[in-house]
Protein backbone atom coordinates (compact mmCIF):
# COMPACT_ATOMS: atom_id res chain seq x y z
CA UNK A 1 0.00 0.00 0.00
CA UNK A 2 1.21 3.47 -1.09
CA UNK A 3 0.43 6.60 0.55
CA UNK A 4 1.35 10.19 0.13
CA UNK A 5 1.74 12.10 3.60
CA UNK A 6 1.73 16.15 3.33
CA UNK A 7 4.09 18.41 5.48
CA UNK A 8 3.97 21.69 6.25
CA UNK A 9 6.99 22.57 3.93
CA UNK A 10 7.77 19.07 1.82
CA UNK A 11 5.90 15.93 1.04
CA UNK A 12 6.75 12.32 1.77
CA UNK A 13 5.77 8.99 -0.77
CA UNK A 14 5.55 5.72 1.88
CA UNK A 15 6.56 2.55 -0.55
CA UNK A 16 5.66 -0.63 0.08
CA UNK A 17 8.56 -1.59 2.23
CA UNK A 18 6.70 1.28 4.78
CA UNK A 19 10.33 3.45 3.85
CA UNK A 20 9.39 7.30 2.86
CA UNK A 21 10.80 8.93 0.27
CA UNK A 22 10.47 13.06 -0.23
CA UNK A 23 8.47 13.59 -3.31
CA UNK A 24 9.62 16.69 -5.37
CA UNK A 25 6.99 18.57 -7.81
CA UNK A 26 8.30 19.73 -10.92
CA UNK A 27 8.73 23.75 -9.93
CA UNK A 28 11.00 22.42 -7.14
CA UNK A 29 14.27 22.25 -9.36
CA UNK A 30 16.14 24.45 -6.77
CA UNK A 31 15.35 22.78 -3.76
CA UNK A 32 16.22 19.12 -5.73
CA UNK A 33 19.28 20.85 -6.59
CA UNK A 34 20.04 21.91 -2.81
CA UNK A 35 19.89 18.48 -1.17
CA UNK A 36 21.81 16.53 -4.32
CA UNK A 37 24.64 18.88 -3.64
CA UNK A 38 23.89 18.20 0.19
CA UNK A 39 24.36 14.59 -0.68
CA UNK A 40 27.46 14.73 -2.57
CA UNK A 41 29.09 17.38 -0.54
CA UNK A 42 29.18 14.68 2.53
CA UNK A 43 29.99 11.61 0.16
CA UNK A 44 31.60 12.82 -2.90
CA UNK A 45 30.48 10.21 -4.95
CA UNK A 46 30.26 9.21 -9.20
CA UNK A 47 26.95 10.53 -10.61
CA UNK A 48 26.27 6.45 -10.76
CA UNK A 49 26.94 5.43 -7.02
CA UNK A 50 24.69 9.05 -6.17
CA UNK A 51 21.85 8.36 -8.43
CA UNK A 52 21.37 5.21 -6.36
CA UNK A 53 21.70 7.22 -3.38
CA UNK A 54 19.34 9.96 -4.45
CA UNK A 55 16.73 6.84 -6.01
CA UNK A 56 16.66 5.31 -2.11
CA UNK A 57 16.08 8.35 -0.35
CA UNK A 58 13.86 10.96 -2.98
CA UNK A 59 11.67 10.12 -5.67
CA UNK A 60 11.84 11.73 -9.20
CA UNK A 61 15.50 13.45 -9.30
CA UNK A 62 16.14 13.37 -12.75
CA UNK A 63 19.91 12.07 -13.72
CA UNK A 64 20.75 14.98 -15.66
CA UNK A 65 20.25 17.23 -12.45
CA UNK A 66 22.65 14.78 -10.70
CA UNK A 67 25.28 14.51 -13.70
CA UNK A 68 25.28 19.04 -12.95
CA UNK A 69 26.09 18.47 -9.76
CA UNK A 70 28.94 16.28 -9.92
CA UNK A 71 30.35 18.31 -12.97
CA UNK A 72 30.08 21.58 -10.82
CA UNK A 73 31.82 19.65 -7.96
CA UNK A 74 36.04 20.42 -7.94
CA UNK A 75 36.80 17.67 -6.19
CA UNK A 76 35.42 15.12 -8.50
CA UNK A 77 37.24 17.64 -11.16
CA UNK A 78 40.75 16.44 -9.47
CA UNK A 79 39.72 13.12 -9.17
CA UNK A 80 38.91 12.73 -13.38
CA UNK A 81 42.10 11.96 -14.96
CA UNK A 82 42.88 13.60 -18.65
CA UNK A 83 41.30 11.31 -20.97
CA UNK A 84 43.26 12.41 -23.94
CA UNK A 85 46.17 13.84 -25.04
CA UNK A 86 46.96 17.54 -25.38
Amino acid sequence: MRKLCFGRQSNFFKNVDENYKRVFVEGMTTEMKLEVQTLHRHNNYGHNRLYGLCKQLYFSIPRLLIREVCAECNICAQAQPIKREI
